[in-house]
């Protein structure tokens, strides 16, 4: 029989630790090796300022659509279909825009709902995604530093663009459909 060595400890216990970034201590539920807390899992929940049987809300998400309408459609057969279009989320400051021209290198003239003409910019992440033509209808968020430029959000549809007329949701200063 050989002599036994004490199991490392791989135990899920909680540990504190000092957020510099956010000024928080919180609670990470990781496995411990050579000292270090690792793979530490940190969320609103494992704050220690907070108690655990209260809801927190987060504002880290990524975008959802906060805002939306439905739209019913009705077929030349008669049928009718619901439509869910995302609507500007006022309490972050996006807007409606109308795209006027297109510049290069992802970036477009726009005229916005608040009468101004603004720089937009598509994002990296809908580059790829999001092409567009003259006269699109788009959600544009103005950049809090410098209100001549913004990035844009979402672009509808020529069918969606008419939808949002029909129920009277496009300012009068874009209605261009």
């Amino acid at each position: 029989m050989g002599i036994s060595q004490p199991a490392k400890s791989t135990s899920r216990a909680p540990r504190a630790l000092w957020l510099a970034w956010s000024g928080v201590w919180c609670i990470a539920t990781a496995p411990r090796r050579r000292g270090k807390t690792v793979g530490a899992r940190l969320n609103a929940y494992n704050r220690l300022d907070v108690p655990h049987d209260v809801a927190v809300p987060s504002d880290d998400k990524k975008r959802g659509f906060k805002q939306s309408v439905k739209v019913t459609i009705e077929d030349k057969e008669g049928q009718k279909h619901t439509l869910r279009l995302p609507l500007p989320y006022r309490p972050k400051g996006e807007m409606f825009a109308v795209a006027e021209t297109f510049q290069g290198g992802s970036r477009l003239q726009l005229i916005c709902e608040d009468g101004k003409r603004r720089m937009g910019r598509i994002p990296g992440k809908l580059r790829r995604r999001m092409w567009g033509r003259e006269n699109d209808l788009l959600i544009i968020v103005p950049w809090s530093f410098q209100d001549s430029k913004a990035d844009v959000k979402f672009r509808y549809t020529a069918t969606q663009s008419a939808n949002l007329k029909r129920q009277d949701l496009i300012p009068e200063i874009l209605d261009i459909y």
